[in-house]
């Protein structure tokens, strides 16, 4: 099909006709410059429309294909039509206007009627001009020299992408379509095979074929340079030769240094370890005892002065009795609280021979002052992008301001957009030189937060 801004030309094999209207076979293939394959499948959603202006021409000879290489080639407008019409503009082009009862169909002896093939057939060809997205036929321009029918009953044509560019980037490129001789069906098959120019069966390069089209994905790993896939149609082999070639540099490479990891501020905190007694009063003596911080620290109490608040009291007393360093302790009621500065308080209770029980409370954990720590790290970076892209400076995963990158930015391009893009972060100073971006947290930062400094590019594309 080829669409202008007014018109579109439709290049087919005409089947039927009725006083109104014609039908036209599907895809057409040339088995060579004066025959097709055979044709069996009419186009059952699209009939042209007949309109009392449309005009008839006939032109000289059968289409042509643009490099002259018929064999397996599918029919189309695009093939010689642009010769014809530069030939029609200057009045070069042989083309006669007909009355519409002149016009040649194809002759479908069997393989139409009967669906058979047996080389008997003819088919007239036309390109058809309609206005776009219309049906109606403003001018039918047949080629008045046949093309004999060639039998077809197995196989496949294949047909691969002049432009087909597979990359190393895990992305799936279609190298060729593969349709089947009779019929002109698309193709599925499985499995197939990829070989590398040694003609080894690599797995880092795959393929498929499905619905006709020959999809190749190379992996990240995969290796540039020539590759084979090969499939079977029929019981008939073929093979499609492609190239796998370097991915498009999106992101690019770098080196992360961290100079000094950021460090959140801590206040220290002292340890709060509560011991609340309960129990009875025995009327003989008791002795209880309590393991601090490794410690045995052993409490004897008389007889009817033996109970939780007494207990309490006791226990106060011989903590501060056995001087444990940074330990303090006071009783309330029948409680003591056991204070650490500058160590935890690990408490384990003895009840001994005393009918007392103790429940032990970590109020809180002893916490170490830290000192703040302004973090600092660098990213140099190592390459440039083949193709515009969209970056991010990001810092522990969290990242500042995206940018566009132009194609074929330099590695010190890159370094600058990055850093100007972040400049107005509340936390961080950005700056750059030459290819290397310096990332610091500002003095004015609260500090409240820890910082692994950990350098990344992120693709937002």
């Amino acid at each position: 099909v080829l669409k202008g801004n007014f018109y579109t030309v439709t290049r087919k094999a005409v089947a039927q006709k009725s006083t109104k209207w014609f039908s036209t076979f599907a895809d057409a293939y040339f088995a060579n410059d004066s025959e097709m394959y055979t044709l069996d499948r009419v186009e059952d959603t699209k009939a042209w429309d007949l309109i009392d202006e449309t005009e008839f021409y006939t032109i000289e000879g059968t289409p042509s294909v643009e490099n002259k290489s018929y064999i397996n080639h599918k029919m189309d407008i695009t093939d010689g039509f642009e010769e014809e019409l530069a030939n029609y503009k200057n009045g070069e082009l042989k083309s006669t206007k007909i009355n519409e009862e002149d016009v040649d169909y194809s002759v479908v002896v069997s393989s139409y009627t009967n669906n058979k093939h047996d080389d008997v057939d003819e088919y007239y060809v036309a390109d058809i001009v309609t206005k776009n997205g219309k049906q109606d036929v403003e001018a039918v321009f047949a080629y008045d020299d046949t093309l004999e029918e060639v039998s077809a009953v197995g196989g496949a044509i294949v047909t691969e992408k002049a432009d087909a560019d597979v990359r190393n980037d895990d992305t799936a490129e279609t190298i060729a379509t593969v349709i089947r001789v009779a019929g002109g069906g698309n193709v599925t098959a499985a499995p197939v095979k990829v070989y590398n120019a040694a003609g080894v069966e690599v797995s880092d390069v795959t393929a498929t074929l499905v619905n006709g089209d020959l999809d190749v994905t190379a992996k990240e790993t995969a290796a540039v340079g020539d590759y084979t896939a090969k499939f079977t149609v029929d019981d008939k082999e073929y093979e499609v030769k492609f190239a796998v070639n370097a991915a498009d540099v999106v992101v690019p490479t770098s080196d992360a240094k961290v100079e000094k990891a950021g460090i959140a501020k801590v206040d220290e905190k002292d340890a709060v370890t509560k011991i609340t007694f309960k129990g009875t009063t025995v009327a003989e003596a008791t002795k209880f005892a309590v393991e601090l911080n490794g410690e045995k620290i052993t409490v004897e109490m008389q007889a009817n002065q033996n109970g939780p608040r007494y207990a309490a009291t006791a226990l106060a007393n011989a903590i501060t009795d056995n001087l444990i360093k940074g330990i303090t302790a006071t009783a309330s009621d029948k409680s003591v609280t056991v204070t650490g500065e500058g160590t935890d308080v690990a408490v384990d209770f003895i009840p001994g021979n005393s009918k007392l029980t103790a429940d032990i409370a970590v109020d809180q954990e002893y916490v170490a002052p830290v000192a703040a720590q302004k973090g600092k790290a660098t990213l140099t970076i190592t390459s440039g992008v083949d193709v515009e892209t969209k970056l991010a400076l990001a810092v522990d995963g969290d990242e500042f301001t995206a940018v566009t990158i132009p194609a074929k930015a330099s590695a010190d391009d890159i370094a600058k957009a990055l850093a100007e893009a972040a400049r107005t972060s509340p936390r961080f100073d950005v700056t750059y030189k030459d290819n290397v971006i310096t990332v610091e947290q500002k003095t004015s930062h609260d500090f409240t937060e820890d910082f692994n400094m950990d350098l990344t590019i992120v693709n937002k594309n």
